[in-house]
């Protein structure tokens, strides 16, 4: 699964066991949602308002095949959107600071009351937004002319 509520992490069987023992930290450089708008469906990039990254909220497990060969998977945490993502999504990833990312990664933390402190909803201002090229949609398009901007394109209104 790709995402995971994390108001009932703790308590969901299938992620129980890892939010007290398999956290990690999910650097991202950018986040994608997408919004209606009269020319269809339109990509915005969401970027972190200060620094290169952001800190996701993770789990991560792994498995084994039939072969042997392990396979590594990691869950996004998910919380309550802000003001800069309501418009966008109900949800949005678990943004941690660096002292969330630090109590998060603690082993010697396990308990529910000891972490879910820093799953909150990050404030508005965490993230800065910008309407980016429909090549986005097309996973064959990895190039920098996905992040163009789509207002000086003309597929976007310069307000958002």
């Amino acid at each position: 699964m790709i995402n995971a509520r994390s108001e009932t992490v703790f308590e969901k069987r299938s992620f129980a066991y890892a939010a007290r023992h398999q956290r990690c930290v999910i650097p991202a450089s950018g986040f994608y949602e997408w919004r209606d708008t009269p020319a269809g469906k339109m990509p915005t990039l969401f970027t972190p308002s200060t620094g290169p990254v952001f800190h996701f909220a993770g789990l991560w497990s792994s498995w084994a095949d039939d072969e042997g060969a392990v396979t590594y998977t990691t869950t996004i945490l998910t919380t309550e959107a802000n003001q800069t993502m309501a418009p966008f999504h109900h949800r949005m990833p678990v943004l941690l600071t660096s002292d969330g990312s630090d109590a998060w990664l603690n082993t010697e933390l396990s308990l529910p009351e000891q972490l879910q402190p820093w799953l909150i909803t990050a404030p508005a201002e965490s993230a800065k937004l910008r309407a980016v090229s429909k090549r986005v949609n097309n996973v064959r398009n990895d190039d920098p002319q996905c992040w163009e901007n789509a207002t000086s394109q003309g597929l976007y209104s310069a307000s958002l």
